[in-house]
């Protein structure tokens, strides 16, 4: 099996909203889209391209289709991936962002009375089209991973399903719209390439599985599974990938499983180098995790 990789950059047409966890009577919304999320949202627009009748679409697209993380960008190139600092400080991008300041710009929990939702659905936060402050567009960028024989997989269609996705969990009143504006085929005999120009990071898809390799101290640019054991170290947070409260099943329900480092998790690669692999799920493990399995 080989790959073919691209890095694609969404204009953000309307609030999004990733289940996370409430604080008081607000539901706070993740600043990142997970790859699980992404696939999701995509195999739902492949079904419509396909007339809406194909039962198994999400396990095609889990055999043939990969998503990275997707982050915030405010000009549809240079991503604004949460890093924390050994000091315990947390900041956004290679620009050093306070998260003050991308929260003030990114973020909003007033978008959901834009749009006559519901008074629970009004207090969410979302990640809004329009930086706040600036009035500029707004942006996700990130990386997507096809198999090269996708055509004899039956997804043929999958670049124009791509184009317009409806993410996350509240995509009523045409909420949650992304607009594919760019999209990139990655070049390079090796199958290597830097990951968001983040020194000492890099994708690999040379293999039968992708691969993200940390050379030197960097954030987590994904999910890494809990149990992912190596010669390596890390500091950061651990929660689970629904988040303290799973707004997919449409009610507010505990959800304790699941857990794994979040992105922006500082990771110090062993000496030689670390290596994690790319699940279908957006969720990064060693092989020594992954035998576990």
């Amino acid at each position: 099996m080989f790959w073919r990789a691209y890095f694609a950059a969404f204009s953000i047409r309307s609030p999004i909203h990733v289940g996370y966890h409430s604080i008081s009577h607000e539901n706070r919304t993740r600043y990142y889209i997970p790859g699980k999320n992404m696939m999701g949202a995509f195999a739902d627009s492949l079904n419509e391209e396909n007339g809406g009748i194909n039962t198994g679409i999400l396990q095609k697209v889990r055999d043939t289709f990969l998503f990275t993380t997707f982050f915030v960008s405010k000009n549809g190139r240079d991503a604004l991936f949460p890093v924390l600092t050994e000091n315990g400080d947390l900041h956004y991008g290679k620009e050093g962002m306070p998260l003050w300041d991308f929260i003030n710009q990114f973020i909003s929990s007033k978008e959901g009375y834009k749009y006559s939702l519901e008074k629970t659905v009004s207090e969410m936060e979302f990640i809004v089209p329009k930086n706040n402050v600036k009035k500029t567009q707004n942006f996700l960028v990130g990386y997507i991973f096809a198999a090269g024989d996708f055509e004899e997989r039956g997804v043929g269609a999958w670049l124009r399903a791509l184009r317009n996705l409806s993410i996350g969990e509240v995509t009523d009143n045409q909420l949650g719209n992304v607009e594919l504006i760019f999209l990139e085929k990655l070049q390079g005999e090796d199958c290597r390439a830097p990951f968001f120009a983040v020194p000492g990071v890099y994708l690999d898809w040379s293999g039968k599985e992708v691969v993200v390799e940390y050379q030197k101290p960097a954030p987590l640019l994904g999910y890494l599974r809990s149990d992912a054991y190596s010669s390596f170290s890390i500091y950061g947070v651990q929660e689970s990938m629904e988040g303290s409260f799973d707004l997919l099943k449409g009610l507010s329900t505990e959800v304790t499983a699941n857990k794994c480092w979040v992105p922006g998790t500082l990771v110090t690669p062993a000496e030689s180098g670390t290596s994690f692999i790319m699940g279908y799920d957006g969720v990064w493990s060693t092989k020594t995790g992954a035998e576990q399995e």
